[in-house]
């Protein structure tokens, strides 16, 4: 049998060789969870950023270099390898609901629940620009900061990083031009507050959540393209697959995350917390907790299950495939490739995915 210590470097010697372009340093893993999860394991703890003060929201950019990591108001752009800060940006007025970086890596958007979105350079957090603060998101005038509120995931950034969704309390839909301002307010005939957007990678279509039921529309305004029920209760977060061809959404009546098929809206598979080994799952998903897709059609959640927080892994059949456990409750993660970073307790870590 190895050595502890022996088998902690083996193990981020192979999570160093599977995640790609990955150079550390970070801290090391030198906890007892930083062990896989079980023999065989897919998910490995490579390191992390600690001093943090309850992170909230984070994201990571599309080159891999740098992350973007929110705690409440405030905001700093981290390096990837090494975890240090780069540039700290100033306060913002409110909570920071969302965070997203453009294609090019170059710039960072930042959405709060006020309803102020501002646009900063990367990687020394200068502002580049804000949106002018509104009366509500549109002009219906019922602020939108009530929805977002609500659920961190009614926002939704284009991929080019020039455009923002909202969903909004009359169950319509903004699109803002991040350069001009609002562009239009989509109404597409639902009744009640739309709790939650998610906007498909392509940038042709989003899937809208009001009262339990999923609405896909077309994200340049239109007829509703299709509609399927998602559960007694409100969905309270959607995300949709790097191909376009699958919806996941949270039942948190029975504590289940479903994956449906966008074209169809069929359900093709149910994720199950108690599946990942011991305990009976009685809290479920919860409230809490995010969710997020793979590139090769795994889904990744953080989540409280079987009497603790977990990052989980999920394949197309929604079967589990890995659990390891977190340092706390989880509230934002990113998957990148073979890499998945997790904003949990008072610090953001980072996963690698071993095979």
């Amino acid at each position: 049998m190895l050595h502890p210590i022996a088998a902690t470097l083996l193990l981020l010697a192979l999570a160093t060789a599977h995640a790609q372009e990955w150079t550390g340093p970070l801290p090391p893993a030198d906890a007892p969870d930083a062990q896989k999860a079980s023999p065989g394991g897919s998910l490995a703890w490579i390191g992390r950023i600690e001093g943090l003060a309850r992170p909230t929201r984070l994201a990571a950019s599309p080159d891999g270099r740098w992350v973007a990591v929110a705690s409440g108001r405030k905001l700093a752009v981290h390096d990837a390898r090494t975890g240090a800060p780069t540039g700290r940006v100033e306060d913002q007025p409110a909570d920071v609901a969302i965070l997203a970086f453009s294609p090019t890596s170059t710039r960072l958007v930042a959405a709060c629940v006020d309803g102020v979105v501002a646009v900063f350079r990367v990687p020394d957090g200068s502002l580049e620009r804000e949106l002018a603060r509104h009366d509500g998101w549109h002009s219906g005038g019922s602020s939108a900061a009530v929805a977002v509120e609500m659920s961190p995931y009614n926002l939704a950034i284009s991929s080019d990083g020039t455009r923002l969704f909202s969903g909004n309390p009359d169950g319509t839909i903004s699109r803002w031009d991040l350069e001009g301002g609002l562009e239009e307010v989509h109404r597409f005939g639902a009744e009640g507050p739309v709790a939650a957007i998610a906007l498909d990678p392509a940038d042709q279509w989003l899937a809208a959540s009001v009262k339990g039921k999923v609405f896909v529309v077309p994200a340049g305004g239109g007829a509703v393209l299709r509609s399927f029920e998602g559960g007694f209760l409100p969905v309270t977060h959607l995300a949709v697959s790097h191909d376009g061809a699958w919806i996941a959404l949270d039942d948190i009546q029975v504590s289940e995350v479903r994956v449906h098929a966008s074209a169809t809206g069929k359900r093709t598979a149910k994720l199950e917390p108690r599946r990942t080994g011991g305990g009976d799952g009685s809290r479920g998903f919860g409230l809490s907790g995010d969710f997020e897709w793979a590139d090769d059609g795994h889904l990744f959640t953080a989540i409280f299950a079987r009497g603790g927080w977990l990052l989980s892994e999920w394949n197309t059949r929604g079967d589990p495939v890995d659990s390891i456990p977190l340092p706390g409750e989880a509230r934002d993660l990113d998957v990148q490739e073979r890499r998945i970073w997790v904003a949990a307790g008072d610090e953001v870590r980072l996963y690698g995915r071993l095979r």
